[in-house]
């Protein structure tokens, strides 16, 4: 149940902040691609909350090992940018870049659960 609620915190959670990047920039291609990796990451979290075999097993394990890279990039990418564009960087700086980051750790755990410990649910498919 715990998942479910996750699951739907998390769809609104991307909702908004894809929301609230495209108005304010709209054109950027990295929140396009970004988007992507969510939707994608969302249909895992899915899979795995409401116990669906969505495609394959395999895939699965591919799409947690993104959601590593795309998560750590993140933690690094941004307080790094930041650094470069101000000169300068403090602790409550990173703190804020990562605060958006905190609600999606539980991803990639749930990602590498449906792709490796999850077989009853990929027993029917």
């Amino acid at each position: 149940m715990k998942w479910k609620i996750y699951f739907w915190v998390i769809v609104f959670y991307q909702i908004g902040i894809v929301s609230y990047l495209s108005y304010s920039d709209p054109k950027s291609l990295i929140i396009g691609i970004g988007s992507i990796f969510d939707i994608i990451f969302v249909i895992g979290l899915f899979g795995y909350s409401y116990r669906k075999p969505i495609l394959k097993k395999s895939l699965w394990m591919i799409v947690f090992i993104a959601s590593i890279l795309v998560y750590v990039n993140g933690l690094i990418v941004s307080p790094y940018n930041f650094y470069v564009a101000f000169g300068t960087i403090e602790f409550e700086t990173i703190a804020t870049l990562w605060i958006p980051f905190l609600p999606l750790l539980a991803i990639p755990y749930a990602l590498f659960q449906y792709s490796k410990n999850s077989d009853e649910v990929w027993q029917c498919n």
